[in-house]
């Protein structure tokens, strides 16, 4: 997740929980779905994907190497139609599998895979790219009407540099976008009351999603939505087949404040090149730095050690279930 000045607003979460991944392990899976599809994301998977990324990953080393080959590697092998997206600094992995209707549009799942200078960031953003491939593993071999465009970015903590590329050009070539999602940092959670902070004035502005965390005591122990409208039947779409275990907090940004700087910090990931385009875009979160203090490596390291698996396997449950409905919606 890429960092700037906090203004009025953030989104919300807190401390870590070391539980392990629940131990339900698919076999090959057909998913035609959403209750299908949630059955077959690979917990084991999940965490193999998350320890093979936890090394440090800025552009042109060694590990920013090792999961960019892992993001082409994995989504060849599930038959994805893999692109090597180069755009000047850079290059986005991009598996597509093409939909089966006649009037087609395009369910985005995506996490950037470049981290910060030095830190291995296993919660920013390895965590993320574990899900969008467990998404990919659960979704490779289903029918569905709808394109499934699962996105390895490259340099989001320079920019959102990478995305910003790719979606320019797919709103150059008239791409319809049903919903992309961005999967930034899903598997950090703290459980205990007082673990999640929230920006000033967020409760001025999203009352009713303050209200939902103060109700909670301000633990850390969910998952947060931010959209806009375009994203709002993406956003049922998580209410309706998130699993009983993942709290889920929403807030849908107002069209009239999406470019505004006064929500700069909701902008903190590659959804928000989504959004610069008039395409619909939905950040899934932990919300970084208001529950994780080792961000950006800042007060510790950011290791798998201190993440929840299982907290961040039903995140991608929850988001394959979620997808699967858009790929077949009318």
């Amino acid at each position: 997740m890429k960092l700037t000045v906090p203004l009025l607003l953030l989104v919300l979460l807190g401390c870590p929980s070391s539980s392990e991944p629940p131990d339900q392990t698919p076999g090959p899976c057909t998913a035609s779905d959403p209750a299908e599809a949630t059955g077959c994301v690979d917990a084991e998977a999940y965490s193999a994907d998350l320890n093979l990324l936890a090394i440090p990953r800025s552009p042109g080393t060694a590990g920013w190497q090792t999961a960019q080959d892992h993001c082409r590697t994995v989504l060849t092998e599930l038959g994805f139609d893999v692109e090597d997206h180069g755009y000047g600094t850079g290059t986005n992995i991009v598996g597509t599998k093409t939909g089966t209707g006649s009037a087609r549009r395009t369910v985005v799942i995506s996490a950037h895979y470049d981290s910060v200078e030095g830190c291995a960031g296993a919660d920013d953003n390895a965590s993320g790219v574990a899900g969008a491939l467990g998404v990919a593993r659960a979704l490779a071999a289903g029918t569905w009407d709808h394109d499934l465009v699962v996105a390895c970015w490259d340099e989001e903590e320079r920019g959102l540099i990478g995305s910003e590329a790719w979606v320019a050009r797919a709103a150059t070539d008239g791409m319809n976008v049903d919903s992309a999602v961005s999967l930034e940092m899903i598997a950090y959670r703290d459980d205990a009351p007082n673990t999640q902070e929230l920006p000033s004035g967020f409760d001025l502005v999203f009352p009713d999603a303050y209200a939902e965390v103060e109700a909670r005591e301000f633990r850390g122990d969910f998952i947060t939505l931010i959209g806009d409208s375009r994203s709002a039947l993406m956003l049922l779409a998580y209410a309706e087949y998130a699993p009983t275990s993942l709290p889920v907090v929403s807030v849908e940004i107002p069209d009239s404040l999406l470019g505004s700087a006064a929500i700069s910090d909701l902008r903190r990931s590659d959804h928000a090149s989504f959004w610069d385009e008039e395409m619909p875009g939905l950040m899934v979160t932990d919300t970084a730095n208001f529950r994780n203090d080792a961000y950006h490596c800042g007060a510790t390291d950011d290791t798998v050690a201190r993440l929840d698996l299982a907290f961040a396997v039903d995140v991608t449950r929850a988001t394959a279930a979620a997808a699967a409905h858009r790929l077949n919606a009318l």
